[in-house]
């Protein structure tokens, strides 16, 4: 099943989204923190030690955040702003 996106009303499948150097709640941590190595700064004001977990290639933004109480859009929305996409 292909996870899909809206960002200004268009929809998008999560490839295009990571082709588009966009950070999206459906990467893995794996895959952020190996794309975007400075997005462990946020990963830990939210007190996310993710970066060193076994679960890193498997679990998602979403995942994380929702298992953590975080809102994943306000996290992915940091994350974007921090890396200025």
């Amino acid at each position: 099943m292909c996870k899909t996106a809206i960002t200004n009303n268009i929809l998008y499948n999560a490839s295009d989204l990571f082709l588009m150097n966009k950070i999206h709640r459906y990467m893995s941590i794996q895959q952020v923190a190996e794309n975007y190595p400075q997005a462990a700064m946020i990963f830990m004001q939210y007190g996310l030690g993710c970066i060193g977990c076994q679960m890193a290639n498997f679990e998602t933004l979403e995942d994380v955040a929702l298992a953590h109480g975080i809102n994943p859009d306000v996290l992915v929305e940091e994350l974007n702003k921090m890396l200025k996409i």
